[in-house]
């Protein structure tokens, strides 16, 4: 009896492509396939497309963003306990302002576990180029891909560190201050 491994599995890769294409969903591509060449089988972009909000999504960048956040948890975590081993060395007005200190760090260190198991796996990418298709950000396709392009936005919502958070409709002459003004 001869067996023959079926390396089509293997020699494939699909992604998906969401939002303002002209043909969105999921593309099976070969090996080796670029992203412009499945957002030209796609049909391209949209009109409305906004191409300086794409989204690009990688599973393997997950797990590289998994890695490196649970190396700052690890090395965090000894950090505390090396500093809580020292308390006894401390004065007694210096173990309670270093106990209030240990526990905003436990707070802290909890909050950035959290965090961790959140990752998304974006890459930043340019599809804005002109010369996209020479360009590094012309990512060879991996299984499980997925490349979300938003629509133009209606307007600009400014918040954070300004007197007034507020939206304003969105001008493309306007640059960052004219919002902010």
């Amino acid at each position: 009896i001869s067996v023959k491994k079926d390396n089509l599995r293997d020699q494939t890769a699909s992604i998906e492509l969401k939002g303002e294409f002209v043909f969105p969903g999921i593309y099976k591509v070969n090996k080796g396939t670029k992203l412009s060449e499945v957002i030209k089988r796609a049909g391209g972009y949209t009109d409305s497309a906004y191409l300086k909000g794409a989204i690009f999504l990688r599973k393997d960048v997950i797990n590289y963003d998994q890695m490196g956040q649970q190396k700052v948890i690890e090395d965090e975590k000894k950090r505390f306990i090396y500093d809580q081993s020292h308390l006894g060395n401390l004065s007694v007005d210096s173990k309670e302002s270093m106990g209030i200190m240990m526990t905003a760090r436990q707070e802290a260190l909890a909050f950035l576990e959290k965090k961790s198991r959140a990752s998304s796996g974006r890459v930043v990418i340019d599809l804005y180029k002109n010369t996209f298709q020479k360009s590094k950000d012309n990512f060879t396709i991996q299984d499980g891909d997925t490349l979300t392009i938003p629509t133009k936005p209606e307007s600009v919502h400014v918040i954070g560190g300004v007197q007034q958070g507020i939206s304003i409709a969105y001008n493309p002459h306007y640059g960052l201050s004219d919002y902010i003004q």
